[in-house]
């Protein structure tokens, strides 16, 4: 008869050795074989594994025993107890059970040796490993809500991030964060470059791997490591946790669990010290959000004074500058939609700039003060000033009613009554005076009007400008992009113009 044995490091187990306790694969080793002895059977192979109590699918030394055992290759399976075979769900507990059923193996432990063929043995071994499951999930748990307090703390429990070292705290429980006196330096110079000198991700990434420098894990820097440095709030003091989350759906009749964007993760104030200010970290999102850099490949010149800037009103994709092969020089460069088989016809680049430089200009007679507007401004702030004193009135009466029923004036059920009506009141005023006071969002005269001097800035200074970066930089402080449609071809002798059409976003100013 043949034998094998089933070896499985838990996260319990982990812990236990942190404590002392010794190397638990080589005590559940020592168990198996002297309980092999008492037996008198022998342990032709072992299955060793060393992972928590997660799905079978994460489990290829379990999914390669359950092949063998569902070949017939064992008589009987060695585990120091059934727990250790599986913490999963009932698919998972399903299909071990089943397993070892139909192919008449025993599961053999210290304490009990199941024949699964036997009613009392199947329903044994599946309580047991139901109650498993259930201990997993409630450590599991408590690990998580520990996890969270943690976070939510300052407390640091990630690997450390690149420019800092993760630290013991002094005369406490947990670790934190100090600045790396080598690797610092370069954050701040990521931030400056992507901020001061609108560079891109990708020539940071060149700038970096040039200098030498690689990420924590030991890899040249890229696009996306860069990205992802300038969007942690870990440089401005900031713990980040649960930023990305677990979610388990059933694809075709399978487990799948995905790791998405969690909407609301914990953000806390971290015991670590900052690398760079709030201003630079807050810029730099602001450039993200604004679309500052331009999209051009890392080694070439900007030779598109609108990239970046422009969409295509059919498909939403970016336009793009295609050259046209200077056989009538740079002015006839062509912006174009690059989507196949999108209606949208493309236009001379300088004939596109020219039309935004015509709207910029007429924004620019635009007069600075809206009298109407200030009469709005002066009927919103009267709203709001009615919404609280009605506010305060209600917070008044509902002091009085809990001062009659100290007096004894109210019974218990009296009170309660008025006093929940008054709460419903109480909310939904705050909540009127809440929308109040967010205000109505600007209108895009209203956001042309801040934008006033810049406005008059950039055409003043935009004709000076030959570089078509510098061009490019400049539009962007006033525009946040360019919906462009021409659903039709313009011919020679027609005007270029004639079914082109451009809807034009000014930047809400800070």
């Amino acid at each position: 008869m043949s034998y094998a044995a089933h070896l499985r490091k838990s996260r319990a187990d982990l812990e236990a050795e942190r404590r002392g306790e010794g190397e638990s694969l080589a005590r559940h080793r020592k168990t198996l074989h002297d309980l092999a002895d008492r037996l008198g059977i022998t342990i032709e192979e072992e299955y060793c594994e060393i992972v928590s109590g997660s799905r079978l699918s994460e489990r290829p030394e379990m999914q390669r025993l359950l092949r063998d055992v569902a070949a017939g290759r064992w008589d009987g399976v060695l585990d120091v107890e059934v727990a250790r075979l599986t913490r999963g769900d009932l698919m998972d507990q399903g299909l071990i059970v089943n397993t070892f059923k139909y192919s008449g193996t025993k599961v053999i432990t210290p304490q009990h040796t199941y024949d699964l063929t036997d009613d009392w043995d199947e329903d044994v071994i599946t309580s047991d490993m139901s109650m498993s499951r259930r201990e997993y999930k409630f450590i599991n748990r408590r690990l998580q809500h520990g996890r969270t307090a943690s976070a939510a703390e300052g407390l640091w429990q990630s690997p450390a991030p690149f420019g800092y070292r993760k630290v013991k705290i002094q005369r406490g429980k947990g670790y934190t964060l100090e600045p790396d006196p080598d690797q610092a330096p370069l954050v701040r110079m990521i931030f400056e470059m992507y901020v001061n000198e609108h560079v891109g991700c990708a020539t940071i990434a060149r700038r970096l791997n040039d200098l030498g420098s690689r990420t924590n894990a030991g890899r040249p820097w890229s696009n996306s490591s860069v990205l992802q440095l300038v969007r942690n709030p870990v440089y401005i003091g900031r713990v980040r946790w649960n930023d990305r989350t677990s979610v388990t759906r059933m694809v075709d009749g399978q487990v799948v669990t995905r790791r998405e964007k969690n909407a609301a993760p914990i953000i806390s104030a971290g015991k670590h010290p900052a690398i760079i200010s709030e201003d630079l970290f807050d810029a730099a999102a602001r450039a993200r959000r604004s679309n500052d850099k331009t999209h051009t490949h890392a080694f070439a010149p900007t030779r598109n004074p609108l990239s970046g800037l422009v969409v295509c009103g059919v498909c939403g994709k970016m336009l793009i500058r295609k050259d046209n092969c200077g056989s009538r020089g740079s002015k006839y460069d062509m912006l174009h939609c690059t989507t196949p088989d999108c209606p949208t016809c493309a236009t001379a680049i300088s004939i596109v700039e020219q039309l935004i430089l015509d709207a910029i200009g007429s924004w620019s007679l635009m007069p600075e003060i809206d009298d109407r507007q200030e009469q709005r401004d002066q009927a919103h702030r009267a709203a709001i000033d009615a919404a609280q004193a009605h506010l305060d009135k209600l917070t008044a009466q509902r002091a009085r009613i809990y001062a009659a029923f100290e007096d004894g004036a109210y019974d218990s059920a009296t009170f309660v009554a008025r006093r929940s009506a008054k709460d419903e009141e109480i909310a939904a005023a705050q909540s009127a005076l809440d929308q109040l006071a967010k205000g109505a969002p600007l209108t895009p005269e209203q956001i042309i009007r801040k934008q006033l001097p810049q406005i008059r800035r950039i055409l003043d200074l935009y004709p000076t400008l030959s570089d078509p970066r510098e061009k490019n930089l400049l539009l962007k402080t006033v525009i946040s992009r360019v919906v462009y449609t021409k659903p039709q071809r313009s011919y020679r002798g027609q005007d270029p113009t004639e079914h082109l059409t451009l809807d034009i976003f000014p930047v809400t100013p800070d």
